[in-house]
């Protein structure tokens, strides 16, 4: 990809930084107010997936690679997260397919309950810290 701009990489870089702090606020709303569990799980994915695409546009002064796995984006950083951060990637990863097609999302939303989005909007907070302070000390 072609590279950016200073200016322009850092305002990429701010632009994914608070679309990530957006919506990981909206996910805790939806949570304690509305209380759709599946939709609070989707956007602590939408969360994660940002502030992983603000880690790349710091790192790389380019534009983020088109994809909404974390993994991949994880791995284009070069990161090597131990294995409970993997699991964790891999379990939220999970959020964005399952609660976008009708069957998937159906069967999401009814096995997803009130404990498991308040545990991984535990889970996401720390995660969103450590992909934080892994690019500060990565740059």
């Amino acid at each position: 990809m072609t590279p950016l701009s200073v200016e322009k990489s850092r305002e990429l870089e701010q632009h994914w930084a608070a679309g990530s702090q957006e919506d990981f606020a909206t996910a805790i709303a939806i949570c304690d107010g509305a209380k759709r569990y599946a939709a609070c799980l989707f956007f602590l994915h939408l969360s994660v997936e940002k502030a992983l695409k603000s880690a790349y546009v710091r790192a790389h002064a380019s534009h983020a690679p088109y994809t909404h796995n974390l993994l991949v984006l994880t791995q284009r950083l070069g990161w090597t997260p131990d294995e409970l951060t993997l699991q964790l990637l891999a379990e939220v990863n999970e959020f964005n397919m399952e609660a976008r097609y009708p069957d998937e999302k159906n069967a999401f939303a009814a096995r997803v309950n009130e404990a498991m989005a308040r545990r991984y909007l535990n889970a996401c907070q720390e995660l969103l810290e450590w992909i934080k302070t892994t690019s500060e000390q990565a740059s």
